[in-house]
């Protein structure tokens, strides 16, 4: 790599850490990571806490897990919602900021995230503050 494209690329890193730090400050807040208990599936559809909020929601599926979870609203079922095999994740990544809304209104409410997990079947969730 060449000395013009170093310089580029550390300039990017820069801005990028930069524009990372102003969006915490602005959020008015450091952020951080919660991780919840695991949740063994009983072949039911469970919410993914009874209460709390988030930034953003990661949903990860132990490697050992004979099916697939299903993810999504209330009506998540083994033939309804966002498929989660084994061994996968998926992402609710943070929501725009707009200074129109309510910092309330840019977090997931965990109480209304519900997963579809086949009996056995383990699935882990972390959420970011």
């Amino acid at each position: 790599m060449n000395t013009l494209m170093r310089r580029v690329l550390a300039l990017g890193a820069r801005r990028f850490f930069l524009l990372t730090a102003a969006s915490l400050i602005a959020w008015g807040q450091a952020a951080y990571v919660q991780t919840l208990p695991d949740i063994t599936g009983t072949g039911a559809t469970v919410q993914l806490a009874s209460s709390g909020s988030g930034k953003w929601v990661q949903v990860q599926a132990a490697s050992a897990n004979s099916g697939t979870a299903r993810c999504g609203d209330s009506s998540a079922t083994s033939s309804r919602g966002i498929r989660v095999p084994a061994g996968g994740g998926m992402f609710y990544p943070p929501l725009p900021i707009n200074d129109q809304d309510s910092t309330q209104s840019r977090l997931y409410n965990l109480s209304a995230l519900y997963c579809y997990v086949a009996n056995g079947d383990v699935i882990t969730v972390a959420v970011g503050h």
